[in-house]
């Protein structure tokens, strides 16, 4: 079970795996199912970034930039959870963050993958959401599934 509540953008997002995710408006009590975009030009697409845990400015620099390059825009929100929330919603195509602890982002996992997003490391190996331990800090890499990820990130 994932849910990310966002009071003060008005929305709730709910996922149970394996089942559903949806959107909730908390005022009106109106659902929408949740599915990432459909996008596959990294130009045409905007990610949201988070430095995570990571101290190292130099490499923060460099994967920023790595990616900069090529996507149409970035955004920073500033919670993990929200910047999750807006790959599976749709409004973004990709999330990265360095070294963040798994209890900052298990929610926004969830519903990511039961929007149809893929989850994986900075090598592009995909994670089990299962198989992450609470005391670990991961290099998280994000996307709609079909958005190109041909990128190198430290």
């Amino acid at each position: 079970l994932g849910i990310i509540e966002a009071p003060n953008l008005n929305e709730r997002f709910v996922a149970v795996s394996g089942k559903f995710a949806y959107r909730q408006n908390i005022e009106t009590n109106k659902k929408n199912n949740l599915k990432v975009s459909n996008e596959d030009n990294l130009n045409k697409s905007y990610f949201v970034y988070c430095e995570g845990s990571e101290k190292n400015k130099n490499r923060i620099i460099s994967n920023f930039s790595e990616i900069y390059s090529s996507a149409k825009d970035f955004r920073k929100i500033g919670s993990a959870a929200i910047e999750l929330a807006l790959v599976a919603s749709g409004k973004a195509e990709g999330y990265i963050t360095n070294q963040i602890p798994i209890w900052d982002i298990a929610a926004g996992l969830i519903v990511v993958k039961e929007a149809g997003g893929e989850i994986c490391d900075f090598e592009k190996e995909k994670l089990s959401i299962n198989n992450l331990k609470v005391d670990e800090k991961i290099n998280l890499l994000v996307s709609n599934g079909e958005v190109s990820l041909d990128f190198n990130l430290q």
